[in-house]
């Protein structure tokens, strides 16, 4: 079985069975992971789970997937404060994000990928890179690293 890459049909995939349940729900959070720890390209990332709210922000719907499948939606009462409430870009697959952060110098494995709207004060959306001590950002519509944060 081949896992799917993040990008915009893994994530139009996730909207086709949350929004049925949750229409005004907005995908703001992406998170991936490798079953084997850690990752070096797209293909070791093969567990995602993808955090949605309401567009009031009032709740918060994630969906797992994990081994080639979706888990079903799960709804917690709970307010989304992390970012903005904006669609996430559709614009760049985790391959490609990977193919800018290597070019950038970051060669070494990752724990996580998260894509996530962006936070109050800032412009646009971000791949946030975690490897081992420090997180790499990364615009998600240009690929230029914005920080690094070690730590």
């Amino acid at each position: 079985m081949r896992t799917k890459i993040h990008g915009p049909e893994l994530m139009a995939e996730a909207e086709k069975i949350v929004k049925p349940l949750y229409p005004t729900a907005v995908q703001v959070e992406n998170v991936g992971t490798s079953s084997k720890g850690s990752a070096q390209s797209a293909e070791d990332v093969d567990q995602w789970t993808f955090v949605f709210t309401d567009i009031d922000g009032a709740e918060t719907i994630t969906l797992v997937y994990s081994k080639g499948n979706f888990g079903n939606p799960v709804r917690d009462h709970r307010p989304w404060i992390a970012t903005q409430i904006k669609e996430l870009p559709r614009n760049m697959p985790l391959d490609k994000a990977l193919e800018y952060l290597r070019s950038a110098g970051h060669k070494e494995p990752f724990q996580s990928v998260t894509l996530r709207s962006p936070f109050p004060l800032e412009k646009g959306a971000a791949y946030v890179f975690q490897m081992g001590k420090k997180a790499v950002y990364m615009d998600a519509y240009s690929g230029e690293v914005i920080r690094v944060v070690e730590g």
